[in-house]
C-alpha cells in the first residue's frame, strides 16, 4: 500500500478550519502535498481518465472504482490537487497564449530558464534579455518578467487552435522558504544530481512523474534507466523504462541531431519553431534520466557534448544521478540530507521536491485503475432492511429482486406489474438513442405489490419535496446535486462554512450515523476536535420543529445510539436533495408510466455535477469506499435518459430536451446524454445539427490532447440504428 514518507523534508500539514496546528492526516502522500504542481497535474490527468471511463458506462451501471488500498492517493489528490489545479492550468494557459501571441507577431520565444510561481503571480527567468509586452512587467534587465495572478491569459494573445506548449520540459525542482514554487526548463540542459542518495532518487522520480502528468508535457518522450521506473505506469505513452542492454541514448542522439538540422534550416531555436508550428513535423522533445550506476556510453557522451554545443537546438534534456563529473555546460542540483535542493549556478536553496518509491507506485496504480473501461453493477446496501433504502440500489433504482425482467411475457407473471416504458422496444429504439439492453435495465416490470410497499415505506415523500421547493421551508436543506451548500435555521456561521458543510455532509450521508471516532477518522482529526465540530454543526442546524430537539442530537440519545448502546451522531429531519432524488426515482419506477412525473420532478433538483466545487480536507472521506458522487451522477443520467426516451416516442421534444440538458449539466463527460441530444435535435427537425453533435461530441471527441477514444459497444449500437 502506498504510504507517506517518514523523512523530515516530506512532512505535510493538514489545514484545519480554526488554523490551529494539526497532526498530519495519516493518508496524506507527502510527495504530492509538497509538490503542488504534480498534485494539480495528476488531478487533471485523473479527471481526464475518469471522463474516458464514464463514456463507456451503460445505463443501470456505474464506473469501476479503484481498490480501497489506493484511497490514500485519491484522497491526497482530492485535497491537494483540486486546490492547486487552477495554478497548473494558469501556467499552462499563460505559456500557450504567450506562444500564440509571439507566433502571430512573428517574434521569437523568450529563452526561459525557469518559472517562479508565487501567491501574487508568475515570473519568467530568462537566459537572455527579451522584450515582452504588457501586462508583463520587467523586474530588471529584461531577464525577469512578472505577470500578476488573476490575469486573463487571453490578454497575452489570441490562442492558435491546438497551440502546442512551448516549454514541455518545464518541471518543479523545489519551493523557496517564502512559498514560491520553482520550475526549471530542462530542455537543452544537462542536470547532474549530487548529494544524498535517497533524496537524489526521490528528486529524479518526482521530475519523471511531472513529465508524465503535466499538461504541457504531452509531446515528451522520457526514457529512464535504473531510476524512476515506478513512474512509468502513470503515463506509458510518455515514460519508457529501460532495463535491458539497449542504449536509449543512441535513439535520443539521433533525434537530437535531426532536431538540430531542422532548427538550422528554419533559423530558429526549438522553442520558437515549436510555438510557430514551423515545418511539416512536430518538435517533440526527449528526456533521459539515468541513475548513478549507469555507465556512460559513446552515444551518451556524444549526446551531452551535442547539448552543450547547440544551446536551444536539441530539444533534449538529460538528468544524471550520482555522477562525480559534471558535463560541460551542465548544471548541478545538490540534494542535501536535510531535504534541500541547492543550485549553486543560480544561487537557489529550495525545499526539494521528491516522490518515494511507494508513492510513485501508488500514483501509477491509481491512474492505471482509472483506465479500466469496464463498468460495474450499481452497489446495494445490504444492511438496509427497512424503509425506502431497502428497495433501492445506491442510485435509487429498484433492486432487481423486486422487479421482473422486461422481456418476461405477461402470461408468465403471476402478479400484476407495471413499467415506466410500456410500449414495444422497437418503438423506443426507433425514436430515441436507446437500446433493448437500456430498456431492460431502466424500465423493468415492477409488481404492484412493490409499488404499494414503497408508498408505505416512504409516506412523507410528497411533503418533503414540497418543503424543499418552498420559500419558507421549516427544515434545513443540503444540496449535493450541484455545488454543495447547506441552508440551515440555527446559529449562522461567520467563518468556516465550507468546512462545516463537509462535516454535515459526512454525517448526513451515513444513514445509520457515525461514532465520534469514525467522524474523527474521516476528517483526519483528533476525536476531541471532531466532537467540537459536531457541536458547531449542531448549533448551525438549529432546533428540529418536528421534535423540539436539535437536528443533530446528543450522540448518546440518537435512535441508533439507543439501539446499539454506543455514542452515535445521527442527523434527523435534514432534507437532502440526493435522497429526495432517489426516493422520487424509486417511486416513479414503481408507478409505471404515471411515475414519469416523479422522474421529471427529480430532475428539477439537479443544479450541476454532484458534489461539485469541493475543496479541503473535509471531503477526503468521499474518495474511499462507495463513490456516492459517481453513483448520483449515473442516477441523473439514467433518469434523464428514461424521460428523454419516453418523450421522444411521444413526440414531446421540449420535455426530451429539458431532460437531456439536465443530464449534460450534471455529467458533461457522459456519452449517453450527447447521443440523446443528437436524437432530440434530429426530432426537432435539424438533422445537420444532429450530425455535427455526433461528429464533434461523440465520434471525434477527446478528453485530453490525444486522438479520439474508441467508441463503446453501446454507442456503436445506437449509431447503427436506422
Amino acid at each position: 500500500a502506498p504510504t507517506p514518507a517518514a523523512d523530515p523534508s516530506h512532512a505535510a500539514t493538514t489545514a484545519s478550519p480554526d488554523d490551529s496546528a494539526e497532526t498530519p492526516a495519516p493518508w496524506l502522500l507527502a510527495g504530492l502535498v509538497g509538490g503542488p504542481v504534480l498534485a494539480g497535474s495528476m488531478w487533471i490527468l485523473l479527471r481526464q481518465r475518469r471522463a474516458m471511463q464514464v463514456r463507456h458506462r451503460r445505463p443501470g451501471r456505474t464506473v469501476a472504482t479503484p481498490p480501497p488500498v489506493l484511497a490514500p492517493v485519491e484522497k491526497t489528490l482530492a485535497t491537494a490537487g483540486s486546490t492547486t489545479q487552477p495554478a497548473v492550468e494558469f501556467v499552462d494557459a499563460v505559456l500557450r497564449h504567450l506562444a500564440s501571441g509571439r507566433a502571430h507577431a512573428g517574434l521569437p520565444m523568450p529563452a526561459v530558464a525557469a518559472v517562479e510561481l508565487g501567491r501574487h503571480g508568475l515570473t519568467l527567468h530568462l537566459h537572455a534579455p527579451a522584450q515582452l509586452a504588457p501586462p508583463w512587467t520587467d523586474l530588471g534587465n529584461q531577464t525577469r518578467w512578472s505577470l500578476p495572478s488573476g490575469t486573463d491569459p487571453a490578454v497575452l494573445g489570441d490562442l492558435i487552435p491546438d497551440q502546442v506548449a512551448p516549454y514541455p520540459l518545464l518541471v518543479t525542482i523545489g519551493t523557496s522558504d517564502t512559498g514560491n514554487v520553482w520550475l526549471l526548463n530542462c530542455e537543452d540542459l544537462t542536470i547532474t544530481l549530487t548529494g544524498d542518495p535517497t533524496y537524489r532518487d526521490d528528486f529524479a522520480r518526482y521530475l519523471t512523474a511531472e513529465v508524465a502528468c503535466n499538461p504541457w508535457s504531452a509531446s515528451v518522450t522520457l526514457n529512464c534507466v535504473g531510476v524512476a521506473t515506478q513512474v512509468a505506469g502513470l503515463n506509458p505513452d510518455r515514460i519508457r523504462p529501460h532495463t535491458g542492454a539497449t542504449d536509449p541514448a543512441a535513439g535520443i542522439l539521433a533525434d537530437a541531431v535531426n532536431t538540430i538540422d531542422r532548427a538550422h534550416d528554419h533559423n530558429d531555436d526549438v522553442a520558437t519553431a515549436r510555438a510557430h508550428g514551423a515545418g511539416d513535423d512536430s518538435w517533440a522533445p526527449s528526456m533521459l534520466v539515468l541513475d548513478g550506476s549507469t555507465q556512460p556510453t559513446p552515444a551518451l557522451t556524444q549526446l551531452l557534448a551535442l547539448i552543450d554545443a547547440h544551446p536551444g537546438a536539441t530539444g533534449t534534456g538529460v538528468v544524471l544521478g550520482g555522477t562525480d563529473t559534471t558535463p560541460a555546460g551542465g548544471v548541478v542540483v545538490e540534494l542535501t540530507a536535510a531535504g534541500r535542493a541547492r543550485l549553486p549556478h543560480a544561487g537557489l536553496d529550495l525545499v526539494a521536491v521528491g516522490l518515494t518509491s511507494d508513492e510513485a507506485q501508488g500514483c501509477a496504480a491509481l491512474i492505471a485503475a482509472s483506465t479500466d473501461y469496464d463498468d460495474t453493477p450499481m452497489p446495494v446496501d445490504e444492511s438496509a432492511t427497512t424503509g425506502w433504502r431497502s428497495y433501492t440500489d445506491a442510485a435509487g433504482a429498484i433492486r432487481p429482486q423486486h422487479t421482473v425482467a422486461r422481456q418476461t411475457p405477461d402470461k408468465d407473471i403471476l402478479v400484476a406489474t407495471t413499467t415506466l416504458l410500456p410500449g414495444p422496444d422497437e418503438e423506443y429504439v426507433a425514436h430515441a438513442a436507446t437500446t433493448p439492453d437500456d430498456l431492460a435495465a431502466l424500465a423493468p416490470k415492477v409488481p404492484t405489490t412493490v409499488r404499494d410497499a414503497l408508498h408505505e415505506a416512504d409516506p412523507t415523500l410528497d411533503d418533503d419535496v414540497a418543503a424543499w421547493f418552498a420559500d419558507d421551508c421549516p427544515l434545513p436543506r443540503l444540496t449535493l446535486l450541484g455545488p454543495v451548500r447547506a441552508r440551515t435555521r440555527g446559529t449562522p456561521l461567520a467563518v468556516r462554512k465550507a468546512y462545516m458543510t463537509g462535516v454535515l455532509t459526512y454525517l448526513s450521508t451515513r444513514p445509520y450515523g457515525a461514532t465520534p471516532d469514525e467522524l474523527a477518522d474521516a476528517l483526519g482529526l483528533t476525536t476531541s476536535k471532531a466532537r467540537g465540530y459536531a457541536k458547531t454543526v449542531r448549533d448551525w442546524l438549529g432546533t428540529n420543529p418536528r421534535t423540539g430537539q436539535p437536528h443533530l442530537p446528543d450522540a448518546r440519545r440518537t435512535p441508533e445510539a439507543i439501539s446499539r448502546g454506543v455514542a452515535i451522531y445521527q442527523v434527523q429531519d435534514l432534507l437532502v436533495d440526493a435522497d429526495l432524488f432517489r426516493r422520487l426515482r424509486a417511486r416513479g419506477q414503481a408507478r409505471g408510466q404515471d411515475g414519469l412525473a416523479d422522474l421529471t420532478r427529480a430532475l428539477d433538483l439537479v443544479q450541476g455535477p454532484p458534489f461539485s466545487q469541493l475543496s479541503g480536507d473535509a471531503w477526503a472521506w468521499l474518495y474511499e469506499g462507495d463513490r456516492l458522487d459517481h453513483h448520483l451522477t449515473c442516477a441523473i443520467v439514467d433518469v434523464a435518459h428514461t424521460v428523454t426516451t419516453h418523450a421522444l416516442r411521444a413526440g414531446d421534444t421540449r420535455t426530451a430536451r429539458t431532460a437531456t440538458e439536465t443530464a449534460l449539466l450534471a455529467a458533461p463527460a457522459e456519452e449517453i446524454p450527447h447521443l440523446d441530444l443528437a436524437a432530440v435535435t434530429r426530432a426537432e427537425g435539424h438533422p445537420d445539427q444532429a450530425n455535427r453533435i455526433l461528429r464533434d461530441q461523440v465520434a471525434n471527441r477527446t478528453d485530453d490532447e490525444g486522438p479520439p477514444l474508441d467508441l463503446s459497444q453501446r454507442s456503436h449500437t445506437v449509431l447503427e440504428n436506422p
